[in-house]
């Protein structure tokens, strides 16, 4: 599990003018603490709030987040990337290291980890919209 606190950023729609999620993750006896901060042009005020995951839950979202998705296509089409597609960066400090990624153009990814990102944001009793999604049309 983490070894010490970590952070995933979700963009949504819109990348960098977009809302963005900022998930910080500690560790809390075998789980995890997370808080959410949601900010962006729809949401005038941060929103917030927390959750805590017990070790099974902490087990199972951590390898949703590094799961690979079935492969289809990767998205590497610049026309999906020049529209502002959002982005996933996620760093997790683990026993065996550092989880680093960054994801951004790949479809499939993109989808499967903002799943669970959202169901996070659902759980803590935030709202979530089409806002908060990289993709555009999405369905949530």
């Amino acid at each position: 599990m983490l070894v010490s606190p970590g952070q995933i950023v979700l963009w949504g729609n819109g990348c960098l003018a977009a809302a963005r999620t900022v998930f910080e993750i500690a560790p809390w006896g075998d789980g995890w603490w997370i808080d959410i901060d949601i900010r962006g042009p729809e949401r005038p005020e941060a929103e917030r709030a927390s959750l805590a995951l017990d070790a099974a839950e902490a087990v199972a979202t951590l390898a949703a987040l590094l799961a690979e998705p079935p492969r289809g296509r990767a998205d590497t089409d610049r026309s999906l990337t020049s529209t502002g597609i959002g982005t996933i960066y996620l760093k997790l400090p683990l026993p065996d290291g550092l989880a680093d990624l960054f994801v951004s153009g790949d479809e499939g990814r993109l989808i499967a980890i903002a799943g669970v990102l959202l169901e996070l944001v659902r759980r803590a009793g935030l709202r979530v919209d089409e806002t908060l999604h990289p993709l555009p049309g999405h369905q949530l």
